[in-house]
């Protein structure tokens, strides 16, 4: 969990010397130890921090000195509500929360305004009904750089099979494509990363496999799909003997490339021996460009 600590540092100019000056946030006796928070950002002249303190949602407003204007409680946030994301422009901002109604999972949206009220009825973007065991954190939101689209997607486990389905929304939250997809899924030898998204609404997200005993050849694939096509584009490359891990997508959408990143190792129980790159072209037209850049010995994990 989060605590509230240190809210705004920012560096002031005296006589040509750079001074350091940190602003405390008021203290409050009902926020405890355990009160998760997350900083919305600066509108206007006020900022705006959500809080939640034993499942009591709430908007805090600050002025520039970081004194406390005032607490919104967000009394529309139902109970059992697990994930929250926050999605911020200019005017407003976009709340996207997930929680669990006898079996059913819902994924719904509100439209915030500045103020912390509600400028719109919850928008019900998806819903799921699970099993009594299943985990409830089904869902994920991300959404592109210039924040015009919206992607929600889940995945589940079921009989070595990874279920993904996803929809993109527009800015508007009005639906603009949805994907279904089974994916075949060995819990000992493939590892998935999280999906990114571009600022035309292709999404792509990659999967490493590890070679079977028999086998000294790993593979990377990378899956990507445009709105409007029912398929699905797969890039495969061969990693060798070399293993990698904690996959990083970057989109690129000002030189049209997908970078993909990631640590890489020789054997299953060495050391990082260095990154893994790879570039992909958006509209496939480049040759993909992939390089193990190995750590120097000092810089070696």
């Amino acid at each position: 969990m989060k605590r509230l600590g240190v809210i705004l540092a920012f560096f002031a100019t005296i006589q040509s010397v750079y001074a350091q000056k940190i602003t405390f946030s008021e203290y409050s006796k009902k926020e405890g130890r355990d009160m998760y928070f997350e900083i919305l950002g600066k509108f206007d002249s006020t900022y705006i921090i959500y809080k939640n303190n034993h499942q009591k949602h709430i908007l805090t407003k600050y002025d520039q000195n970081m004194h406390i204007i005032e607490n919104i409680p967000l009394d529309f946030v139902p109970d059992r509500t697990f994930n929250i994301d926050f999605i911020n422009y200019r005017d407003y901002f976009y709340m996207i929360y997930q929680y669990q109604k006898n079996s059913v999972v819902y994924c719904k949206a509100m439209k915030l305004g500045l103020g912390g009220k509600q400028m719109s009825e919850p928008v019900q973007l998806d819903t799921t009904r699970i099993s009594v065991l299943a985990d409830n954190k089904i869902y994920s939101t991300i959404y592109s750089e210039n924040k015009q689209k919206i992607l929600i997607y889940k995945r589940q486990l079921k009989n070595d099979n990874l279920s993904l389905v996803t929809k993109l929304y527009d800015v508007n939250l009005t639906l603009l494509d949805s994907t279904k997809r089974i994916l075949d899924f060995d819990d000992r030898r493939d590892v998935f990363s999280d999906l990114a998204v571009d600022n035309n609404g292709n999404f792509l997200f990659a999967k490493e496999t590890q070679a079977a005993r028999r086998d000294t050849n790993n593979l990377m694939e990378v899956i990507l799909h445009k709105p409007g096509i029912d398929t699905f584009r797969n890039y495969k490359l061969s990693l060798g003997k070399k293993i990698v891990e904690e996959i990083n997508i970057k989109v690129d959408n000002l030189n049209q490339h997908y970078i993909i990143n990631s640590f890489y190792y020789g054997n299953r129980r060495g050391s990082i021996e260095g990154l893994f790159t790879t570039m992909i072209d958006m509209n496939g037209e480049e040759p993909i460009r992939a390089v193990f850049n190995m750590f120097s010995e000092i810089g070696r994990a």
